[in-house]
């Protein structure tokens, strides 16, 4: 997940100079980004995964990224 997202659009970026606006870049490009399987198909990342990406950067950065504000992919509720 990291290897696969964070690093490539991070790269050496120190922790400290990622913002919360950094971060909603990020977001952004995830959501307009597509992806190709090794199989050929094309798709976008699921905004479970999106989220799941987010929280693992927000846990690296510490204790300040908890008050961040992002506008998230929504996630619909499948369950019944």
């Amino acid at each position: 997940m990291a290897n696969a997202h964070l690093i490539p659009y991070f790269g050496d970026m120190p922790v400290m100079n990622i913002t919360e606006e950094k971060v909603q870049e990020f977001v952004s490009h995830l959501n307009r980004t597509t992806y190709t399987t090794p199989a050929g198909n094309s798709h976008t990342l699921s905004a479970v995964y999106a989220r799941d990406l987010v929280s693992i950067l927000k846990r690296i950065i510490g204790k300040g990224a908890r008050e961040w504000e992002l506008t998230l992919p929504s996630v619909l509720n499948t369950a019944s």
